[in-house]
């Protein structure tokens, strides 16, 4: 008696759009959560100088000290600018092309989810 393989391809039209849609969803996971992973958060900087302060805690003077424009908007700016998302002309920054698709596809997906503008 011969074994027999059964085939667990795509065999019609919906199988490959769920594939399409999976496959989707994980690129844009991956491409929003990126972003996050590569410079430090600001949340779990906060979480790690608070657990390190031991238990006096974290002076409010020291942690806006912290979390300055140098710590949380130049490193992502360049990062932009780097990723040629946006470039400087003057004193402005602007969007390129290619920044302007990326921006386009979250106000995208804010309203697709019905969520309020801002962060």
């Amino acid at each position: 008696m011969s074994p027999r393989f059964i085939s667990f391809g795509p065999t019609n039209v919906l199988d490959y759009f769920q594939i399409f849609i999976l496959t989707s969803s994980l690129i844009f996971s991956y491409i929003i959560t990126y972003s996050a992973i590569e410079a430090d958060s600001p949340s779990l900087l906060i979480v790690r100088e608070v657990a390190d302060s031991g238990p006096d805690g974290l002076s409010e003077e020291k942690l806006k000290a912290l979390l300055n424009n140098d710590f949380l908007i130049v490193p992502r700016l360049w990062d932009l600018v780097v990723d040629k998302m946006v470039y400087l002309q003057g004193d402005r920054y602007r969007l390129t092309f290619k920044g302007l698709f990326i921006a386009k596809i979250f106000v995208l997906s804010r309203k697709l989810l019905n969520a309020p503008k801002g962060g």
